[in-house]
């Protein structure tokens, strides 16, 4: 089951590289991602933080053996 978290972040590029590493090692994940300006816009405190902020958070879920190997190289 693919049920933990490994990532989360607005960052598309970091999502990325981390997705073509657990693709290169064989490692099954999956991807959800959020639209946190319709869900979370009372988290900013002004609408010019709003418009600033990337408007999609990036989450990585994998089986407790990517876990395990996705932790022991970010050591």
């Amino acid at each position: 089951m693919l049920v933990y978290k490994i990532y989360e972040s607005r960052n598309e590029e970091s999502f990325r590289k981390i997705c073509e590493m657990l693709e290169r090692n064989g490692i099954r994940y999956r991807i959800r991602t959020e639209d946190i300006h319709g869900r979370n816009a009372l988290d900013f405190k002004t609408a010019a933080n709003l418009s600033a902020q990337p408007a999609v958070m990036y989450q990585i879920y994998t089986d407790k053996k990517g876990y395990q190997w996705y932790q022991d190289h970010l050591k």
